[in-house]
């Protein structure tokens, strides 16, 4: 009878203490380490002092990600934006704004590599892994002289070319599924507009009429994503 009593009371204590050791925790660890992904977003773009520049619009694009180590990744991206720019002339118009001939299509794509860095490691809380990026690149026009650019002279046609591109940003990207994640993300893009060479060589007597060789423009990027891991 004895016997029986231990071990009814050993079994009673073997089992708190056993549900003691399962202890539930907030952080789950991330076994890839490399993803794939489209992303969708929205370029605040500034068109600069001339207003030359590309305009604000949508942008689409993907993503290649692979961790190096620890809590840092590498981040390839490619975004394409259809956007549109104002073709300006010299001349200026009875309130002193410059003249303008509409607007002409443009493809701007913008490549960076991001060094991202995620601020909860290799592991999420409750699903979230919220990281802090810096990334270079460039950015270019794939539309070149549209038949709108036909109607100033050469000398006064915009053209953005290829620009150096640099990002900073921060955002959350949230596993629904071990292998799949939702990314949201805000960023700020820096590249340089040039003026064509007739604003260049004007001798306005205003000051706020004087155009400046080139400038580095801040623009903001929303964007979304869907990504695959493994």
């Amino acid at each position: 009878m004895r016997v029986w009593l231990a071990g009814l009371t050993m079994l009673a204590m073997g089992g708190p203490a056993a549900a003691q050791d399962r202890i539930d925790s907030p952080y789950r660890f991330t076994d890839h380490t490399q993803g794939v992904g489209v992303t969708l977003g929205y370029l605040a773009a500034n068109e600069g002092r001339l207003g030359a520049g590309p305009q604000s619009g949508p942008a689409v694009g993907l993503r290649y990600g692979i961790v190096i180590t620890g809590p840092l990744q590498i981040d390839l991206e490619g975004l394409l934006a259809p956007t549109s720019r104002t073709v300006v002339d010299t001349a200026f118009t009875a309130d002193s704004a410059r003249v303008t001939h509409g607007e002409a299509d443009m493809t701007l794509l913008i490549a960076t590599a991001n060094l991202r860095f995620n601020i909860t490691g290799q592991r999420t809380w409750h699903g979230l892994q919220p990281f802090l990026q810096f990334g270079v690149g460039a950015a270019a026009n794939l539309s070149g002289d549209q038949a709108l650019d036909e109607t100033v002279p050469e000398d006064v046609r915009f053209d953005f070319g290829t620009s150096f591109a640099g990002s900073l940003g921060a955002g959350l990207e949230w596993y629904p599924a071990p292998r799949w994640s939702v990314r949201a993300d805000a960023r700020t893009l820096l590249w340089k507009l040039k003026a064509p060479a007739a604003f260049r060589l004007a001798n306005d007597a205003e000051a706020d009429r004087i155009i400046p060789a080139d400038e580095w423009e801040q623009n903001g990027l929303l964007s979304v994503g869907l990504a695959f891991h493994f």
